[in-house]
């Protein structure tokens, strides 16, 4: 008869274990709430003029194009703000390369909508990662949980922006940093550089404090400033090639063909108007209690053990808040201040550092505040976001099949300014490949696009919408008024 001995050793590991399934669900869990938001909520369609654009440069390039020729009569394909470049007979997206890739994974696949949803999944582990690698595997725990019932993370994953890829990379970048063995400084370096494919301007902000304190913390500067060297170099370089082969210099990003894609007034001024702007959005947006959430982070000003730590995380998420102060806008997509989006990991790991020092005992009892989001903050976004979001809505494309129109139609779309990003998609991107084709129903083009486009159905679509007020000073919400059908052969 064998006797078995539970060691300090073998409990530890049956811990770890059930700690590691325990996260693993959470991911799980997280993705696919993601997911299902994206179907159930978002349509599985592009809300944002940015999401649209990413989307159609991931679809160019699982095509095996960097652009595509202009189709026939361009002007009944053009909206307002739809970051598509547009000179010398190509169509690009004016974005940096990183976010396109990973969706032309998607495209390829046939399933771009599952993007997201699966990079939300390799935060959550990474997340647990990072924060088990500066502290312990519970706040490792607490961290996730704390990331997971975010509802500005779950809806963010949900649509297509490229914000969660951002901190996807980020998490996993820092996590490589401070664990600093072997070529883990060469992962480092070759993730941070993808995330500078996806959000150059977020990754410098987001990371540069990180690579300086672990890269200054070793014990080998020269060795860790190689391997981040040549993590680097190769995805820089595929950064210049691509803006030389897409906008002409590489050095020249589509960034600069973008007049609203600048920096402009006083720097000062937007300091002042701005850094208070995101602290106050984000004191409802991350968890979205009826106290602002911010106040989770107050016991942290006490002193304990590991502040430097958590200082080094404070100050990246600073950095980044501070870099895009100085920008000139600022907005809130998917129910949070975007451009901080990179920074909530670390804001995740922050906030189960405050309950951990809160005390062990009452931490699981400050863990029940994670389950307010899921019935009180997410349904209600839930709701804000169905309606027509950006105006943009899948039950216009649903009304199309409703109307019966065949397959074999040209069906000209004309009212609301915004409701052409819903259709652009639907078009291949080849317009005059599709058997169905959409195209703007614009005063004095008819004929051209009938001669350009003969299909055995013409239709004249008109939809009205009525813009309803939200928390941006644009109106970011629609309901669909009012839609007017004409069949005109």
């Amino acid at each position: 008869m064998t006797l078995l001995v539970a060691t300090p050793e073998l409990i530890r590991k049956k811990l770890n274990d059930r700690m590691n399934r325990l996260v693993l669900a959470i991911a799980v869990f997280g993705g696919c709430v993601s997911a299902f938001l994206c179907w159930k909520v978002l349509g599985l369609i592009p809300h944002v003029p940015d999401e649209l654009s990413y989307l159609y440069q991931g679809r160019i390039l699982a095509a095996g194009h960097l652009w595509v020729q202009a189709p026939e009569v361009p002007e009944a394909f053009i909206v307002q703000w739809d970051h598509i470049l547009r000179d010398g007979g190509r169509w690009r997206a004016l974005y940096p390369p990183g976010w396109p890739i990973l969706l032309m994974i998607g495209w390829l696949v046939k399933m771009p909508f599952l993007i997201n949803p699966i990079l939300l999944f390799l935060s959550v582990i990474g997340v647990y990662r990072l924060a088990s690698q500066l502290f312990d595997e519970k706040t490792g725990l607490f961290a996730v949980i704390a990331f997971v019932a975010s509802p500005f993370v779950l809806l963010m994953s949900a649509g297509f922006m490229s914000h969660t890829a951002a901190l996807c990379l980020s998490v996993w970048c820092t996590f490589f940093l401070s664990r600093g063995q072997g070529r883990d400084f060469l992962k480092a370096g070759a993730l941070g550089a993808f995330a500078f494919l996806i959000r150059p301007f977020t990754a410098c902000a987001l990371l540069a404090p990180a690579f300086l304190w672990f890269s200054w913390k070793t014990s080998n500067r020269k060795t860790a400033a190689v391997q981040i060297a040549v993590g680097v170099v190769p995805l820089l370089l595929v950064f210049l090639l691509y803006n030389q082969l897409l906008f002409g210099s590489p050095i020249r990003t589509g960034y600069s063909y973008d007049p609203d894609a600048s920096f402009r007034g006083s720097l000062i001024g937007l300091l002042r108007q701005h850094i208070p702007w995101y602290f106050r959005v984000l004191c409802s947006s991350l968890w979205g209690w009826p106290w602002p959430d911010l106040l989770i982070f107050v016991p942290l000003i006490v002193p304990h053990k590991g502040w430097r730590t958590d200082l080094l995380l404070i100050f990246c998420f600073l950095t980044l808040l501070i870099a895009y102060s100085l920008f000139y806008y600022a907005d809130i997509v998917y129910s949070g201040p975007r451009y901080v989006y990179e920074a909530v990991g670390f804001l995740a790991i922050l906030a189960a550092r405050s309950i951990l020092l809160v005390g062990k005992k009452l931490a699981p009892l400050l863990l029940l505040l994670f389950l307010y989001p899921f019935v009180g903050t997410l349904p209600s976004q839930m709701a804000y976001h169905r309606a027509a979001y950006h105006g943009q809505s899948h039950d216009l494309i649903d009304l199309v099949n409703a109307k019966g129109i065949g397959n074999d139609a040209l069906v000209l779309i004309s009212g609301n300014p915004h409701v052409f990003r819903t259709f652009f998609l639907e078009n291949s991107l080849i317009p005059a490949e599709s058997r169905r084709v959409f195209a703007r129903d614009i005063p004095g083009l008819r004929e051209k696009l009938i001669k350009a486009y003969p299909r055995r159905e013409v239709w004249s679509m008109k939809i009205e919408l009525t813009m309803l007020p939200g928390r941006n000073s644009y109106e970011d919400r629609a309901l669909i008024r009012d839609v007017k059908w004409e069949r005109l052969l």
